[in-house]
């Protein structure tokens, strides 16, 4: 049975406690979405890293490349993160080479992601999983990245814990809210066709709490990856690729105020 938004409970979400996303794209945020709002929701302080503006985006349509030339995918970023419910203040958005992320030296994703995690009293770092849930290169460098700063706290080394995929769990990660995420993909419209006027586009089950969202079948394909279709009731589904690294929070604690 479905878990409402109100009694969901995430493994790692106490509240007071702060998580980092780490991600390499601004729209990357929708793979691990149902964690990063199971935080929010339970009172966790979440704090964000995005190593890329996304500026070399595969969609090729003259609309979009101007989208891309403004830096929009970064201001669709930082609004869909602020739907989520990090504050701006929370929101490290970087400007690294899109698309060439294992190209930079590691030693600099991992050292950026340190220092977050130093300064701000880091807990819970959560990231796409080894294979970066689709493959994108991009997503593989943040993964070992986020791996190598956590485990770059030699004193905390011992107390970290990983979980990967027997994380996602139906019984207990699954939440009957089909209108979220589309809510926060809407910011991302250079990247997703999300309309609400087009008659030829299908409306995802009829459920969506926001009755004009609609999807083009292109997007709702791409939906299908990411998110659990059951008879078209959409769900949010913990990511099965999310990886959690979870440091001993006293020694994270203690090593911060060095």
């Amino acid at each position: 049975m479905a878990t409402s938004p109100e009694t969901l409970r995430h493994p790692f979400a106490e509240p007071g406690t702060r998580a980092l996303v780490a991600l390499a794209h601004p729209d990357d945020e929708y793979l691990i979405g149902s964690g990063i709002d199971a935080q929010v929701r339970n009172g966790v302080i979440v704090h964000a890293f995005v190593a890329t503006k996304g500026k070399a985006s595969m969609r090729g349509d003259s609309l979009n490349q101007i989208s891309i030339s403004r830096g929009s995918r970064a201001l669709e970023g930082r609004a869909a993160l602020s739907a989520y419910g990090i504050s701006p203040r929370r929101q490290h958005i970087y400007d690294f080479p899109d698309g060439q992320l294992l190209d930079t030296t590691p030693d600099v994703l991992a050292q950026e992601i340190r220092s977050l995690l130093a300064k701000n009293d880091i807990t819970t770092v959560i990231t796409l999983g080894e294979h970066g849930f689709d493959g994108h290169t991009d997503h593989v460098a943040v993964h070992e990245a986020a791996r190598a700063a956590v485990a770059a706290h030699a004193e905390i080394q011992p107390g970290m814990r990983l979980f990967g995929l027997d994380l996602a769990s139906p019984t207990t990660h699954i939440v009957a809210d089909p209108g979220a995420k589309l809510r926060r993909l809407r910011h991302h419209r250079s990247q997703f066709d999300i309309d609400t006027t087009d008659p030829s586009y299908e409306p995802l089950g009829g459920t969506v709490e926001q009755p004009g969202i609609q999807l083009s079948p292109d997007t709702r394909n791409r939906l299908a990856k990411y998110v659990l279709l059951q008879e078209q009731e959409p769900y949010r589904l913990e990511t099965f690729s999310s990886v959690y690294l979870q440091p001993s929070v006293p020694d994270l604690r203690e090593l911060a105020r060095v």
